[in-house]
């Protein structure tokens, strides 16, 4: 199976390298290096410039369900259907350490903004690990529903969580508390926050028409601007640095979004 992406110039690049369907995409910080985890467990590292593969990792926990890297760039956190989540140093592709018992919805995987915290969906808990440590923190109901997608607010101060029922809500982590919670009208298949942390991209699943939907809100339930829609199946939903949106969909395109 080839997966196309979006490079930093403008232009798309197929890089054919995964044998099976590729289910999870992330750049890193600086959008030099793409991550791609398929079905089998098989994650791969791109150089978006050149189209490059840099590296292969295999991961122990089954199909690949959810991709973040660290802020700096430095290490590849990977979620997996198996029940782990494997952290990996970026330079040398060795494993640092496992987490286990957290079965990762795709998509519902984040880093915190300071880069200490892991938080990520399972069934409708949230868990939270300090990485830093090496140790869990926390973990709470997040969702009457699965989960889907998961994101930090600015200075780590809460999450962004959205569901298969179409429901963003927005969640105080001191007190473990719902703040805000709005209707998409469309099931979430991924979410994610503009590089300023104040307006939600949302990716969601077709309707009977058909169609897929990318919407954009803000930390109020309010559009700031005009969605746009789809023919083929949304699967995930990316921010990038420089500030463009790309969708990925099943079909294996990679789709530059208006975001402005």
């Amino acid at each position: 199976m080839a997966a196309s992406i979006c490079i930093p110039q403008g232009s798309t690049r197929t890089l054919s390298g995964h044998s099976s369907r590729v289910r999870s995409l992330a750049f890193n910080p600086d959008g030099n290096i793409l991550a791609s985890g398929d079905v089998d467990g098989v994650i791969q590292l791109w150089n978006t410039s050149t189209g490059q593969l840099q590296g292969t990792l295999n991961q122990s926990s089954g199909a690949v369900s959810g991709l973040v890297f660290s802020r700096s760039g430095a290490t590849l956190l990977a979620g997996g259907l198996g029940g782990k989540v494997e952290q990996y140093t970026v330079s040398n592709l060795s494993l640092m350490r496992q987490y286990t018992d957290a079965i990762v919805a795709p998509g519902a995987l984040a880093m915190s903004q300071g880069g200490q915290y892991m938080a990520a969906g399972t069934g409708r808990v949230v868990i939270i690990w300090d990485v830093a440590n090496g140790g869990r923190s926390t973990r709470f109901n997040g969702s009457d529903n699965t989960i889907t997608g998961i994101e930090y607010l600015a200075n780590d101060s809460g999450l962004v969580i959205g569901d298969s029922y179409g429901n963003v809500s927005i969640w105080d982590l001191a007190s473990q508390t719902q703040r805000q919670v709005f209707d998409t009208g469309w099931e979430v298949a991924s979410l994610a926050l503009s590089p300023d942390r104040q307006t939600i991209v949302v990716g969601a699943k077709r309707d009977s028409t058909g169609v897929s939907e990318v919407s954009f809100w803000d930390l109020n339930g309010n559009r700031p601007m005009t969605p746009a829609y789809f023919d083929n199946p949304i699967t995930s939903v990316l921010w990038l640095p420089d500030g463009r949106v790309v969708a990925g969909s099943a079909t294996g395109e990679v789709l530059v979004v208006p975001s402005n």
